[in-house]
């Protein structure tokens, strides 16, 4: 998790947060920590009601950071909230038990980080608290996922990411969403007769693409299709191009992204 050049620090750091979802701030934090500290801790706090599921966000979590241990707090607790001026002495008493060897630094993007660190006799190290380095949070990516679609990592495009079917009129027609999906920076795949595209490599391609995953499904296809978003006939007028036709479906139905 280290490199070479790290100077460590501290032997146990840990970070707490709701990583919801986690992005490009988030990884910021974690990598300066990592750098700093011999073994990082996350500490992930979600609830069952929450937008994202938890589990998901463990996941994330896991496969973006496999050398860190992750935590995962689903219980409530609500008198740790930031309301209460004691919140960081809550804290620092459901972290002690999965700290045995204590806490050497609490690396944190918000203020909350320095009395829960002195609560746990640690040091507090803080990182662009203005986030002014990485200017996102969890909240802006939730209201708009497309226009900060930069911030997200690879394993949590998939879950933002929309899929939109064109049903084609013959294989030209395929041919051509190939080809706007290159002119819009986005991935095509072909859903046809007699091996239907199957979930896992739609799932690789939403990983993969810039916000929407086109789906170019010919006049005979295999049912069902797979789970989207939005179906796109293609009936072109004389002046319109396949390019222009999914470019104007698409802006409508997902504005609410932009």
């Amino acid at each position: 998790m280290l490199s070479s050049e790290s100077t460590q620090l501290y032997t146990d750091g840990i970070i707490i947060g709701r990583f919801m979802p986690p992005h490009n701030g988030h990884r910021f934090l974690i990598d300066f920590a990592a750098r700093l500290s011999e073994q990082v801790t996350i500490f992930l706090c979600s609830l069952p009601d929450e937008p994202i599921p938890g589990r998901l966000r463990y996941d994330w979590l896991s496969e973006l950071y496999p050398g860190c241990r992750i935590v995962h707090f689903t219980q409530a607790i609500p008198a740790a909230g930031r309301e209460n001026p004691n919140a960081h002495r809550i804290w620092a008493d459901h972290i002690r038990p999965h700290m045995p060897h204590g806490v050497g630094a609490v690396f944190a993007s918000e203020a909350y980080g320095k009395p829960l660190a002195a609560a746990l006799g640690a040091a507090f190290v803080p990182l662009d608290i203005s986030r002014g380095t990485v200017p996102v949070s969890g909240q802006l990516i939730r209201q708009s996922p497309f226009s900060h679609w930069d911030h997200l990592p690879v394993p949590v495009r998939a879950y933002f990411c929309k899929t939109a079917v064109i049903h084609c009129r013959n294989e030209d027609d395929v041919m051509s969403v190939h080809q706007a999906a290159r002119e819009l920076l986005t991935t095509a795949i072909t859903w046809d007769a007699p091996a239907p595209v199957g979930t896992a490599m739609l799932y690789a391609a939403r990983r993969q693409a810039r916000r929407i995953v086109l789906v170019a499904v010919p006049p005979t296809h295999p049912a069902p299709l797979p789970a989207h978003d939005v179906d796109i006939p293609l009936s072109l007028s004389e002046q319109q191009s396949v390019l222009t036709l999914i470019t104007k479906e698409i802006s409508a139905c997902f504005s609410r992204y932009d």
